[in-house]
């Protein structure tokens, strides 16, 4: 198993400490009642995972779905011993022009870390 570069893990532990990080506090911006889409992207590569991503939170911003769980693993399958989409879904959410404008929030599931759930912004009518 190929070893995190630690260049990467340096990145990411920035990313983790930022202004973006979700903090506890920010619990209560997800609510149990609100309205959940579930997406499996266990088998997709990078590309077709974030065509997919992109297609689900356009559908549910257009639906008033207003929470999607991407489930994207952990990477105990890959080649490189890491989830590449559970890495690289974070910074698409955050940095991407195609998908951030459809963000309102996200966390880890505290429970699943390969569960990343993404609070969807509301249509502004």
């Amino acid at each position: 198993m190929e070893k995190i570069p630690k260049n990467d893990l340096k990145d990411w532990e920035e990313y983790l400490q930022s202004d973006f990080a979700i903090e506890e506090n920010d619990e209560d911006k997800f609510s149990q009642n609100e309205i959940i889409l579930e997406i499996d992207l266990h088998g997709y590569n990078l590309d077709k995972a974030f065509a997919q991503v992109k297609e689900t939170l356009l559908k549910a911003k257009e639906n008033n779905i207003e929470v999607v769980k991407f489930i994207t693993g952990i990477g105990k399958h890959s080649k490189s011993g890491r989830g590449e989409i559970n890495y690289e879904l974070p910074f698409w959410l955050k940095d991407n022009p195609e998908i951030r404008d459809l963000v309102g929030n996200f966390k880890w599931d505290k429970e699943n870390p390969s569960i990343i759930i993404v609070k969807v912004k509301k249509n502004n009518i």
